[in-house]
């Protein structure tokens, strides 16, 4: 099995399995800051927090360099500093996005040439002070997800998501 079908699929398993109920696991939790998704003023980090934390407890071997971004027009841009530097101490193999570089390979690590993911969230947008949505994708070298949509809602003192694969366009 290569590490790119094994990187996927327990990606996948991930939003299958915790994608659905939303609640970050202990293990995301345990020894580490505060969970994100208890910040009502982050909803934005704390679904970037959902995505990641999937990945993030999975038991990978020789994991790649992971860095995130948002959508912007037909490409991305880095988070805020303060936003990427909270997930980086949330993460700790999470690295800031000018590691992740676009190469005709696809996406590689800067300072390795190696295969890199990249998490992207994309139309993030709130409808009220506690629900928000956006969809969810990201590029492991040449390799690209299907796309997540993502719903959030704030009750009893934190956000929590439910998540369903969609088809954006054909």
């Amino acid at each position: 099995m290569t590490f790119a079908f094994r990187a996927f699929a327990l990606f996948a398993i991930g939003i299958v399995t915790g994608g659905c109920a939303g609640q970050i696991g202990p293990a995301a939790m345990a020894d580490g800051p505060v969970p994100l998704a208890r910040d009502e003023a982050g909803p934005k980090l704390a679904m970037f927090e959902h995505i990641l934390s999937s990945y993030f407890e999975a038991d990978i071997v020789n994991p790649p360099t992971v860095c995130v971004a948002e959508a912007a027009g037909a490409g991305t841009e880095r988070l805020p500093e303060d936003d990427e530097a909270a997930l980086m101490e949330r993460f700790a193999g999470l690295a800031p996005l000018p590691r992740c570089v676009e190469r005709t390979s696809g996406i590689r690590d800067e300072a390795t040439d190696e295969p890199a993911m990249l998490f992207v969230l994309n139309g993030f947008r709130c409808d009220s002070a506690v629900d928000c949505s956006a969809i969810s994708s990201y590029r492991f070298g040449d390799t690209r997800s299907d796309t997540v949509f993502h719903r959030a809602h704030w009750s009893g003192g934190r956000w929590s998501f439910s998540s369903d694969s969609r088809v954006i366009a054909e």
